[in-house]
């Protein structure tokens, strides 16, 4: 997914084909997020409304999210979506933001996941 369909260049200079754009892939048909690390990726995303809309969506249908990097967390913090719960405490859906190991992140990941949603994050009216 991407904000226009074609290729995009990977880290390791290979192509990426972007298969569905951001205005036709709504968040809500997708069952977790995953934001880049990588500041031109974050740069590109933060002046891009609906890549903002898509993470805030995913944000409020309680979906899981993985943050790679400290790119990841300046977006999340850019795009004002919360990393606590509104009870304050730390949102076990929202992982990598601590530094921890790959192998824990990947599991809490995989926890969130099973899940499906982090509804101790569900507010009404949405914070985000």
């Amino acid at each position: 997914m991407g904000s226009t369909l074609g290729k995009v260049a990977t880290s390791d200079g290979h192509a990426l084909d972007v298969e569905i754009s951001l205005e036709a892939g709504p968040s809500a048909l997708y069952d977790a997020l995953v934001v880049p690390n990588g500041a031109d990726a974050v740069d590109a995303w933060l002046r891009d409304a609906n890549a903002l809309d898509f993470v805030r969506e995913q944000y409020r249908h309680c979906k899981p999210i993985l943050v790679v990097g400290e790119d990841g967390k300046r977006f999340l913090e850019k795009a004002k979506v919360p990393t606590t719960l509104p009870t304050g405490e730390s949102d076990p859906s929202i992982v990598g933001l601590r530094g921890e190991a790959i192998e824990k992140i990947l599991q809490a990941f995989k926890t969130a996941l099973s899940t499906h949603r982090a509804y101790a994050r569900e507010t009404d009216p949405p914070q985000v």
